[in-house]
């Protein structure tokens, strides 16, 4: 069982995912999927590695 309980399958694929693959099941997208700007601002922990950086 995936995610909590009550809830089983896999999580649902995002919708830019599901555009970029055509839309293979034909079913409407999701229009009001929320967008996360990235967090700026936030300085790394100490222990993070200097090759990392460009991946947080």
């Amino acid at each position: 069982m995936a995610g909590t309980a009550g809830r089983s399958g896999r999580r649902p694929k995002p919708t830019a995912r599901k555009a970029l693959a055509g839309n293979p099941g034909k079913r409407a997208l999701n229009k009001d999927e929320p967008v996360f700007t990235p967090i700026k601002g936030v300085e790394p922990p100490e222990w993070f590695a200097e090759e990392d950086l460009p991946l947080a």
